[in-house]
C-alpha cells in the first residue's frame, strides 16, 4: 500500500469513520500527528522525532478517525 508521507496526505487517503467504530489498525489524525489506533482510547505513535514508538491514552478530543 502507498501513502503519501505527511500527516494531512494520510489523514485524507482513506475514509472518514466514527470513533466509535475504530479498530485497531485505523489511523488517528490530529492536526499535524498521525497515529495508529491502538484499541481502548490507546495511540500507537512516535511523539516526536527521534523518539521511541509508544502506545498511550489519546489526550485530545481534536481528532478523527480514517480507515484505509
Amino acid at each position: 500500500m502507498s501513502l503519501p508521507h505527511s500527516s494531512s496526505g494520510q489523514g485524507a487517503a482513506g475514509t472518514q469513520i466514527p470513533v466509535s467504530e475504530a479498530v485497531p489498525g485505523d489511523l488517528v489524525v490530529m492536526s499535524g500527528h498521525i497515529g495508529f489506533y491502538a484499541g481502548n482510547g490507546m495511540i500507537l505513535h512516535a511523539p516526536y522525532e527521534g523518539t521511541v514508538v509508544r502506545t498511550q491514552p489519546i489526550w485530545t478530543s481534536d481528532y478523527w478517525i480514517v480507515r484505509i
